[in-house]
């Protein structure tokens, strides 16, 4: 009966982590996806600032094609076409640089706040379907009825106690969990049969504090 219930609430506190990571997740892809617009604007400005530049610097049409008058030289006309696309292109990689500045720290419209703004109702949506899962979770009435200190329910800390129970290294709870404390005081051990928070805990507090607000 107890090892059947540690099997159930391990099975919970695995969805449970699965959902904080997505949450997690979900912020990784809501943050990068606003970089990668402000980089996709910063392109485009840079961009078309290298053409506009390439454009008017040009000599006009008649000027240029005199230079390919009997005796004028391939090479000059080559030259003159690379510098003035070098030129421009330096300029419009320069201007790349500084609107990605501007746009990141909002010095520009439409900046790294306002981008956020137009993709967090998408992301807030996402969130919010995940929080509900997490909330049915929390709300298990195993979770309630358990004898298990809080500090010990993840997966990690459960793992070594079914472990125990089903090698028949304790009979009860109370003697797993005893085990499970002696085991953690040893520095190399801790680590690997304890969390520094419990996956409760964790999902609590991302609940009081969502990472996409």
């Amino acid at each position: 009966m107890v090892l059947d219930d540690c099997w159930k609430i391990f099975r919970l506190l695995e969805k449970l982590e699965v959902l904080i990571q997505q949450v997690e997740e979900l912020k990784s892809e809501y943050e990068e996806r606003v970089m990668k617009n402000i980089e996709r604007q910063s392109v485009i400005m840079g961009s078309l600032i290298a053409l506009v530049l390439i454009i008017l610097i040009l000599p006009s049409r008649e000027e240029f094609f005199s230079d390919l008058v009997p005796g004028a030289g391939s090479f000059d006309i080559f030259f003159k076409m690379f510098a003035i696309t070098f030129i421009a292109l330096i300029i419009g990689y320069g201007a790349q640089l500084i609107s990605h500045w501007c746009w990141k720290h909002d010095y520009l419209p439409l900046g790294q706040k306002h981008i956020a703004h137009l993709l967090r109702k998408g992301y807030l949506r996402k969130q919010t379907d995940i929080f509900l899962k997490i909330k049915v979770h929390l709300n298990d009435e195993i979770l309630e009825s358990t004898e298990l200190p809080q500090i010990y329910l993840n997966t990690r800390s459960l793992s070594y106690i079914i472990g125990c129970l089903e090698a028949k290294e304790a009979n009860t709870l109370a003697e797993a969990t005893h085990l499970l404390l002696l085991e953690s005081k040893d520095i190399q051990v801790h680590d690997v049969v304890v969390t520094e928070e419990d996956t409760i805990t964790k999902a609590q507090r991302l609940i009081k504090n969502p990472l996409i607000l």
